[in-house]
């Protein structure tokens, strides 16, 4: 089996503390490069890595690679492509992590045809582990998990009779909380 190279962008938390560690213990995958806004140097359990700014992205920087993973702020993610355009990425396959784009800028999505194919983590819409969870349902605690747009998302698949109708915000110490209000 051949090794497949992974180029990453992104140096935040979802890089740092999942895809890294995940990529570090999967046998037949490098990490290749990192690129982030700025250049920097981070760490997980498996390593040191340093991050090269983005405005710095050659094409022999993907020219070697099997995969593009993106882990940026949803603003970042249309210039990012832009830039990627640029380059030949027909050979590449590219994961975005949710929320992929604004709606607003939906019609940017042609960008990502340039890509041999393009996932979307997260977005498996069937999750045996939740196949127990029957209606009506009085409160549902997701501890570190279904944070913003993955919660709605996990919500609309395991309450598909209910419709979200209020999300608020509440402090609670260093932990933040998400409260949601549904109607039928």
């Amino acid at each position: 089996m051949t090794e497949k190279s992974v180029v990453i962008f992104g140096s935040g938390g979802r890089v740092v503390q999942d895809a890294l560690p995940a990529l570090e213990k999967i046998a037949g995958y490098s990490i290749s490069k990192i690129f982030a806004r700025t250049a920097k140097k981070i760490e997980t359990g498996g390593g040191t890595y340093e991050v090269f700014p983005a405005d710095l992205l050659r094409q022999s920087d993907i020219d070697h690679a099997d995969l593009v993973y993106l882990a940026v702020t949803k603003s970042q993610v249309v210039p990012l492509l832009q830039k990627l355009g640029k380059y030949e990425t027909s050979t590449l396959d590219l994961i975005i992590e949710t929320p992929v784009m604004p709606f607003s800028q939906l019609r940017f999505i042609d960008l990502l045809v340039k890509f041999k194919n393009v996932w979307v983590s997260e977005d498996c819409t069937r999750l045996p582990c939740f196949d127990l969870l029957a209606e009506p349902v009085s409160a549902i605690t997701f501890d570190r998990a279904a944070y913003k747009y993955h919660a709605s998302a996990l919500f609309k698949t395991l309450l598909p009779s209910m419709t979200i109708s209020k999300v608020a915000r509440q402090n609670k110490g260093a932990l933040q909380q998400r409260v949601y209000t549904f109607s039928t």
